[in-house]
């Protein structure tokens, strides 16, 4: 039996209090990509990019879940844009708009049919958006993408409607509890236009207290973005040139840093992390 308490606030606020027995609350996932899309990015790197998101990522995602990817550039905030964006729960894999549409197939099957036909699809996009935004390619921007990704955290319901949210609820419908997932495809050495005390390349000689001296400036300015509760893993890891292995390990604590006071987990940080993100899909509670 279904209890539902109204009270109205005003002429649009609406507050509801549940007892339900059968409500159903399914966990989804919003994988949230970001890619290095900087002229310091070879061919070879940002192919295997593409692999890790469509073999490791794209094809575990399920029904129920988002994915978005955007580029990382030095035009990550003003000029940002959306490469790829699917929200499986608004795709309707039992109608006759499928190329397969036997009675005898799944649902599973149908959906499993549909991740490869989006294969060539995903590719293109990717590569299509990387020579579009060639002028933009010059730096890494990696702060201000972070930031951007915050604005599609979702955090429990805050993009369902009231209205929308009650009628699921009374009418026995699935309630999301939604685990957001972001992936950083890039060797995490962020740079800037111009002289900036955040530019990575620099990096290498620094100390901890340093370090942690810029994360505080980084605070008030209020350039840590809120990802509250997100999982992440960066994919692409690395440093190059002299004291590289110092670099590396100046950088990883950076972000490491970065991720605690965002409020995120860091799950994994590396040049390849397929592995982990393998892990990650195989791991998560339906």
């Amino acid at each position: 039996m279904r209890v539902l308490h109204f009270l109205l606030i005003g002429s649009s606020a609406l507050t509801v209090l549940v007892s339900c027995g059968d409500m159903v609350s399914v966990a989804r996932i919003n994988q949230i990509g970001l890619s290095d899309y900087s002229a310091s990015v070879s061919d070879s790197v940002f192919n295997r990019y593409l692999n890790v998101y469509y073999n490791s990522c794209y094809t575990k995602l399920q029904l129920q879940d988002i994915t978005l990817n955007m580029p990382i550039d030095e035009a990550s905030e003003n000029e940002s844009s959306k490469i790829f964006y699917q929200d499986f729960a608004d795709q309707d894999f039992l109608g006759n708009d499928h190329i397969v549409t036997h009675a005898q197939d799944s649902i599973d099957a149908r959906f499993s049919r549909f991740k490869q036909e989006q294969k060539p699809l995903i590719y293109s996009s990717f590569l299509k958006t990387r020579r579009a935004r060639a002028a933009y390619n010059q730096n890494t921007d990696i702060l201000r993408s972070l930031l951007v990704a915050s604005k599609y955290v979702i955090r429990d319901s805050s993009n369902t409607s009231t209205m929308k949210l009650t009628k699921d609820i009374a009418t026995g419908n699935k309630v999301f509890k939604t685990t957001n997932l972001i992936i950083i495809n890039s060797d995490m050495v962020n740079d800037e236009p111009g002289p900036s005390p955040y530019d990575m390349d620099n990096f290498a000689p620094l100390s901890h207290k340093k370090i942690c001296s810029l994360l505080d400036s980084l605070q008030k300015e209020s350039m840590i973005a809120n990802l509250k509760g997100c999982l992440i893993i960066v994919n692409g890891a690395t440093a190059i040139g002299k004291n590289s292995n110092k670099l590396f390990e100046n950088v990883q604590y950076f972000w490491s840093e970065y991720f605690k006071r965002a409020g995120a987990t860091l799950l994994a940080y590396g040049f390849d992390t397929s592995f982990e993100i393998d892990k990650f899909f195989k791991d998560f509670k339906r």
